[in-house]
């Protein structure tokens, strides 16, 4: 009887665990307040479902199986099934997110594990916001990363990590896209991206040698996860505008004009060109040739798996159209991610992205236009004939947009394939083969014309021309890692990575012109115009990369952590004794509250010390930059007799050689407040050595200067970032975060070749003969050299006693830095450059219920700006109404006037055109509604979100201009001289998944 008692009990113990039944429950955080969207998975399986917007949630199980519950901010729990069917669980906050994983080169780490410096942002804080492009999703989210907007659609950002490092070797970061190097991402969907980690300090980017000195942007593509197929849908609509601070800036009217131009005529003792100014037209030439924009954004994907393959399938279709008249953008991505998994070892899969996009490019050269053409004239006469002043020598914007016609297609395709194998215990190896191709063609074609003048004449072009380009780049890339990892006794935690990569680019530009091309548009072929004055170009580029490389990762106890890493690379670029170098780096962290002396405090949840330094290169050069050409067949005569020989076109630096960065790093990881507040404090300081720079040499040589590696290059600053997340009862909760940025860039040193040679490089040309910066030692790169403006001339009396003998009462007065009695090139002063001292961002997320709404911002202070519209007159161009107003003028002759009185001379480009960079602006609102989830399920799905939403809605600028953000060469940033007017964007959309 007893052991049929046993058999009985043993029975039924067996047959409870393999009972399949129901299992529901509810899922909440920590205050209690329910998860929507948490992953419940059956471990193990590709079974699993989401919890709804009331964190409920249903799943067919059998007993004895494990239920694993994770959710993005949270610690994952498992949860073993019994005999209950309600199995409620409270998620508690992984608020450090110390046990993170974020991406190194070559492989991923946990945060907490981290000597370096990285900045991260995951998926759901790239698309929350509705932006085309990657670079303007993270904008003022990341300490040390500046993003420098143009404003026109599908146009790339600029990026700087941490300063500027080089004067001629490029100043952008290297981009990673599922380990496919590129240069441009603007052909990303955002919607795919699953990550994006910045490697700011040399320790974590030495592992990519030749071109980690400007930083490493790391971007992962989303994949498939176990569980059924989830589908979603994102789209919104919206239209663009002139922003109201770019609408600010005011130019003369018609009557205002002509008062100003006769003063500026009379100036110099000629008549007046305007006799009547109450009958004189008022033409607004930018509200011609702008609009309001419309665009529209649709991406839809499909992705799941089962523990033996996953998948992401993704596509996405964007349509802008810019503010300009005719200017419009398209682009059609597709992504397809795939993963397969063989037996216990072995796995493979592919990444592939493709993006195709067209662009209308009307010539932008038309904003500059308007902004100067005579407001005193119609765009066409009363024949309908396009018309233009002959006060100035400025085009008609209308006419400009009419009859000039830019289109350029791009293709892009990238991808891998790899294959990754578990060798022995503790032993792995990757293979990586990726691609990247793109292609370009260009089309520009200017019909004949004809415009009318003021004066009684005609301009007339009979000659149509046509210029086609096509551009192929191809690039591919091979790497081969295997990666040792392993626990030693418990609390020796040791990873050990080596590698080899194999890089090979080719590229290819074609070029031609003809004239007298019909106007048709399928008829536009360089073989349908004339034969004589074709013109061909043919030019290209090749080169090729090879790196071995290494990196150690140890741990001990979760206490004590060092990284160190060694690349040897070796570049085409340069020849051979240069060809090859080493980029080491070394980092220990310290993870403080692991000690068991910190076990009782109570201030800190988690305290991390780090140091590091590091080496990288930049090889951003010409490949034939070393390499000395010669032009044959020159004649000379030599005693009488014309003798043919050769000679050098350029003297070039055979032993070019890597620029190359060094960089110390200091700083700590924080939690406190039970998780609330998190933060990060750092100091760096980048040295780059060997910068590339125009040298003076002996003319014997039959050149003046040729570029070598002379300049030595610090940026030295200080990065801080908080977050702090709070929540109120069990409806609302908040998150405010800020990163702040010090930097500081200089030119130390500049070698010479000729004792007492100048070195020095002058840029930021204005079109008018005039340039504006200087870069040398002791200066920020790109430092404005400007003539010191101290005031106006008073009286003849000052002018007589001045260094400006032909100036007039009202003109500017210019300082006399010297004393020599002359105003000239020796009487210029640094004014401070474009880089800013300070830049920083400030967020907001909140939600209440089903509400939430965040709100981003970001701006900078301590840098100068150049008015290069103002500075760059030519004579008879329009003016602001700031700049005419508060004018000195002979009539009524003010002595505190604020202005220099009206004039058609080209000015002098002084510090009175140079204005604070300084600005703060709002660059997203965006406030959505989560839908009920009774009325999601009635089309069954399990999500859906509308929103609204606000870009560049409100800007404070010290600036007169259009636009603070001024990018260009780091040489010659900062010049405002025919800027893409900043436009504000309002979007409606929604999210919607299955």
């Amino acid at each position: 009887m007893k052991n049929l008692i046993t058999l009985l009990a043993i029975l039924c113990f067996s047959f409870s665990f393999a009972q399949t039944k129901d299992v529901r429950g509810n899922v909440t955080d920590d205050a209690g307040s329910p998860l929507p969207g948490v992953s419940v998975v059956i471990k193990n399986s590709a079974s699993g479902t989401t919890t709804d917007f009331d964190g409920n949630y249903l799943i067919r199980t059998d007993v004895g199986q494990t239920l694993v519950f994770s959710y993005l901010g949270f610690a994952t729990q498992e949860i073993v099934v019994g005999l209950s069917n309600q199995i409620n669980v409270q998620l508690l906050p992984d608020v450090t997110q110390i046990d993170e994983v974020v991406v190194i080169g070559y492989g991923t780490t946990k945060r907490k594990d981290l000597v370096g410096s990285i900045g991260s942002m995951k998926a759901e804080d790239i698309t929350i916001s509705p932006v085309l492009t990657l670079s303007e999703a993270i904008q003022g989210k990341l300490a040390g990363v500046q993003i420098i907007s143009n404003g026109s659609p599908g146009a790339q950002a600029e990026i700087r990590v941490r300063g500027t490092g080089s004067v001629l070797g490029g100043v952008n970061p290297l981009y990673v896209v599922d380990g496919v190097v590129t240069d441009n991402i603007t052909n990303i969907n955002n919607s795919d991206i699953q990550s994006v980690d910045v490697l700011k300090d040399a320790s974590s980017t030495a592992i990519y040698g030749s071109r980690g000195a400007n930083g490493v942007i790391l971007i992962t593509t989303k994949s498939g996860t176990i569980g059924k197929p989830k589908v979603s849908f994102n789209s919104y609509f919206g239209f663009n505008t002139l922003a109201d601070f770019t609408q600010s800036v005011d130019v003369a009217d018609g009557r205002l004009f002509a008062q100003f131009t006769n003063e500026a005529l009379e100036r110099n003792g000629n008549a007046p060109r305007f006799t009547d100014l109450d009958n004189l037209p008022n033409t607004d030439w930018l509200d011609l040739i702008t609009r309001e924009g419309v665009f529209q954004n649709h991406t839809g994907s499909v992705s799941g798996g089962t523990e033996n393959s996953k998948y992401f399938i993704s596509l996405g279709y964007y349509e802008e159209e810019g503010i300009l008249l005719k200017n419009k953008f398209e682009r059609m991505t597709l992504r397809i991610n795939n993963e397969y998994k063989i037996g216990k070892y072995f796995k493979f899969g592919n990444t592939l992205g493709l993006s195709k996009s067209k662009t209308h490019n009307p010539l932008t050269a038309a904003f500059d236009a308007a902004f100067k053409q005579s407001p005193a004239i119609p765009v066409k006469d009363e024949n309908g004939n396009f018309f233009r002043s002959t006060v100035n020598n400025v085009g008609n914007p209308v006419f400009m947009l009419d009859n000039f016609n830019s289109k350029n297609r791009d293709r892009r395709i990238e991808g891998n394939v790899w294959g990754e194998v578990e060798l022995f215990k503790h032993f792995k190896f990757k293979t990586t083969a990726s691609a990247e191709t793109f292609n370009g063609e260009g089309v520009f074609f200017a019909p004949e014309s004809k415009i009318f003048n003021d004066a009684g004449g005609v301009e007339e072009n009979t000659t149509s021309s046509l210029k086609v380009s096509e551009t192929d780049n191809w690039r591919v890339i091979w790497d081969n890692v295997i990666t040792f990892h392993k626990m030693l006794y418990e609390k020796h935690d040791v990873t050990l990575t080596a590698g080899v990569t194999n890089e090979e680019f080719r590229s290819r530009i074609l070029e031609g012109t003809a004239l007298n091309v019909p106007p048709q548009e399928n008829f536009r072929f360089l073989s349908l115009g004339d034969v004589a004055g074709r013109t061909v170009k043919d030019e290209g580029d090749r080169f090729k990369r090879v790196a071995y490389f290494g990196r150690a990762q140890y741990n001990y106890d979760n206490r004590y952590l060092m990284t160190a890493t060694i690349r040897r690379e070796g570049s085409s670029k340069f020849s051979a004794n240069n060809r090859w170098d080493n980029f080491p780096s070394i980092g220990f962290g310290w993870n403080a509250t692991n000690e068991s002396f910190m076990k009782d405090q109570k201030i800190f949840d988690y305290l991390k010390f780090r140091w590091s330094w590091g080496e990288t290169g930049n090889d951003n050069i010409g490949t034939s930059e070393f390499i000395a050409t010669i032009t044959t067949g020159l004649n000379a005569v030599v005693n009488n007799t014309i003798v043919t020989g050769s000679t050098l076109e350029e003297i070039k630096d055979k032993n070019l050689k890597w620029e190359t960065t060094q960089e110390n790093d200091l700083g700590l990881d924080f939690s406190t407040l039970k998780g609330a507040l998190t933060g990060s404090l750092d100091y760096y300081y980048k040295k780059t050595s060997n910068a590339l720079f125009p040298t003076a040499i002996p003319q014997a040589l039959g050149d003046n200067e040729f570029i070598t590696n002379s300049t030595t290059i610090t940026n030295e600053g200080f990065e801080v970032s908080l977050n702090y997340s709070n929540t109120i009862g069990k409806d609302f909760k908040y998150t405010v975060s800020g990163n702040l940025t010090f930097n500081e860039n200089r030119v130390v040193a500049i070698k010479t070749l000729i004792p007492d040679a100048e070195a020095s490089i002058i840029s930021g040309g204005l079109g008018n003969g005039q340039v504006t910066t200087k870069t040398e030692v002791g200066k920020e790169i790109g430092s404005f050299y400007l003539f010191d403006a101290v005031g106006l001339f008073g009286s003849q009396a000052e002018i007589d006693a001045s260094a400006q003998p032909n100036a007039k009462v009202g003109d500017l007065k210019f300082d006399d830095v010297n004393g020599d009695g002359v105003i000239n090139d020796l009487d210029r002063k640094h004014f401070g450059s474009y880089q800013p001292r300070d830049f920083f961002g400030i967020n907001l997320s909140m939600e209440y219920k089903k509400f939430d709404l965040l709100i981003n911002t970001f701006g900078n202070w301590g840098n100068k700006v150049f008015n290069g519209k103002r500075a760059q007159r030519f004579g008879g161009e329009n003016i602001e109404i700031d700049v005419a107003n508060g004018r000195y003028s002979p009539a009524n002759p003010d002595p505190n006037a604020k202005n220099p009185r009206a004039s058609n001379e080209i000015p002098r480009p002084s510090d009175f055109f140079l204005e604070s960079g300084d600005f703060f602006r709002i660059n997203n609102i965006t406030l959505g509604y989560t839908l009920p989830d009774s009325w999601v399920s009635k089309i069954s799905g399990t999500k859906a979100r509308i929103y609204i939403s606000a870009q560049n809605a409100f800007t404070i600028q010290a600036f007169s201009g259009f636009n603070p953000e001024l990018p260009g060469d780091p040489r010659s940033s900062g010049i405002e001289l025919n800027a893409f007017p900043t436009t504000a964007k309002f979007t409606a959309g929604f999210n919607l998944d299955f």
